[in-house]
């Protein structure tokens, strides 16, 4: 109960921070060239494709789509990290925590109760993104994938994965040290997933298992992947050319070991903020 209390200050104050507004402005603006885009493209598209395979168009109005869900994956990333890194590590340095720790409250509270409303915020804001993306492909292109419910999923345990590490940043360094590591493993993941995705056009078995390690360390990108193939119409070239699709990436057991390694890193967040010499 007490953690649920926090999670609503927490949430409160998460919406007051300059970084959601700034994230919040580039969306709107995102949105307006995004919707402009699909507006004027995709009749073209379709005009200049008329005698193409069925096929071809529709997978390329997919990309389409998944293009603008890519940039909504990166925003909701950077939102995700840049509000909740310093969440502990901020109230630590100013001597706020202090006041926090001494009421009756355990730690582990503090830090299920943080973790829980920044993920309220970001599954929130990963939903009407995507809900809008949705509306506009729709209504503009007259496209409508199908797996939503599973891709919005996918997604936000993707974030709450990043949400957890972040939380475990905060909860053993400092604010700028702790955002320079998580933005940094968060950068490890999406290149070893394009690492990946390189390595299944060519062939390549070495590439694939570095990709394939590094999605494991991180497994942000190989969740957007996920969700991306749940969407993702089959290529009728022979290899997939756009980097947003789901490509090769194997994504087998994904999903429990996401879930795992989620509550692995809250509760290594939990453990050492307990240690942690205040």
């Amino acid at each position: 109960m007490r953690a649920l209390i926090l999670a609503r200050f927490t949430l409160r104050e998460a919406l007051r921070k300059r970084v959601l507004l700034g994230v919040l402005a580039l969306s709107v603006i995102f949105l307006a060239i995004y919707g402009v885009a699909v507006h004027f493209g995709a009749p073209e598209m379709y005009k200049s494709m008329a005698r193409a395979p069925r096929g071809l168009v529709e997978w390329q109005v997919s990309q389409m789509l998944l293009a603008g869900l890519w940039v909504v994956n990166f925003l909701s990333g950077l939102l995700v990290v840049f509000t909740s890194v310093g969440t502990i590590a901020g109230e630590v340095e100013s001597g706020t925590f202090h006041a926090v720790a001494s009421k009756p409250i355990r730690r582990w509270e503090i830090v299920v109760g943080k973790w829980l409303g920044h993920g309220v915020m970001v599954m929130s804001y990963v939903l009407l993104m995507f809900l809008v993306i949705i509306g506009l492909m729709f209504t503009q292109a007259g496209y409508l994938p199908g797996n939503i419910p599973s891709a919005i999923g996918t997604l936000w345990l993707e974030m709450l994965v990043l949400l957890s590490l972040s939380i475990l940043a905060s909860s053993l360094l400092g604010t700028v040290t702790a955002g320079i590591v998580v933005f940094m493993l968060y950068g490890i993941g999406t290149v070893g997933g394009m690492i990946n995705w390189i390595a299944a056009g060519i062939q390549n078995e070495t590439m694939g298992i570095i990709g394939g390690i590094s999605g494991y360390l991180v497994p942000s990108d190989a969740l957007w992947r996920h969700a991306a193939r749940s969407l993702d119409v089959a290529s009728p070239l022979p290899v997939s050319i756009s980097p947003f699709s789901g490509g090769h990436t194997p994504t087998a057991g994904l999903i429990p070991y996401a879930l795992v390694y989620t509550a692995v890193m809250v509760a290594l967040a939990a453990l050492a903020l307990h240690r942690r010499d205040l």
